[in-house]
């Protein structure tokens, strides 16, 4: 017992120590999380088409797409920029810095939507960083008035790794990384 709590207490002062996410403000995922691809920084960053597509979030979260890796390249899907219009379930500053944005269908698929951590030391690379700025300030802005209101937000496609455990996300791991732009419908 006593080497448990021991284990749980030095497990406990790392984490508050640790320079991650909430407790560092310049937190960004590193490499093994698809980082490039997530905030637009990728070698394949122009070969995406900004002309939106609106799409139904069902139809999104629920199409076959392919399984990604840490250090996947950007995917066919990753280089389409969706329009989608749902209700906010959650919205809440992410461990790493990210604000995200829950949107629930009425059929009970959810997909995350997120504008990246404003200051990650890569996001001036973005070339989307005009539009992170402004989406994630309007974010930060109304997030107490965001949950149970329906928003359109228009964002690039973006493929997370299988997280494994289970969450409230889109069963294919399909998100909007990053915003470029949300507004109240």
């Amino acid at each position: 017992m006593k080497i448990r709590f021991e284990i749980f207490f030095c497990l406990g002062v790392f984490l508050i120590s640790c320079k991650k996410g909430k407790n560092n403000p310049e937190s960004c995922n590193d490499k093994s999380t698809r980082r490039d691809v997530k905030i637009a920084t990728d070698a394949q960053v122009d070969e995406i088409d900004t002309v939106s597509i609106i799409a139904d979030i069902d139809s999104l979260v629920e199409m076959e797409v392919p399984c990604v890796k840490r250090g996947t390249e950007r995917q066919e899907i990753e280089k389409k920029v969706f329009r989608i219009t749902g209700v906010v379930e959650k919205v809440d500053s992410h461990w790493d810095g990210d604000w995200k944005v829950r949107l629930q269908t009425k059929k009970g698929n959810y997909i995350n939507c997120e504008a990246p951590n404003s200051n990650c030391r890569f996001i001036p690379e973005s070339r989307f960083l005009p539009e992170i700025m402004v989406s994630r300030q309007w974010i930060i802005d109304r997030q107490d008035e965001l949950e149970g209101k329906t928003v359109t937000i228009i964002g690039v496609a973006f493929l997370d790794i299988d997280h494994i455990f289970p969450r409230k996300a889109a069963p294919n791991e399909f998100e909007i990384h990053p915003i470029l732009h949300i507004q109240f419908q």
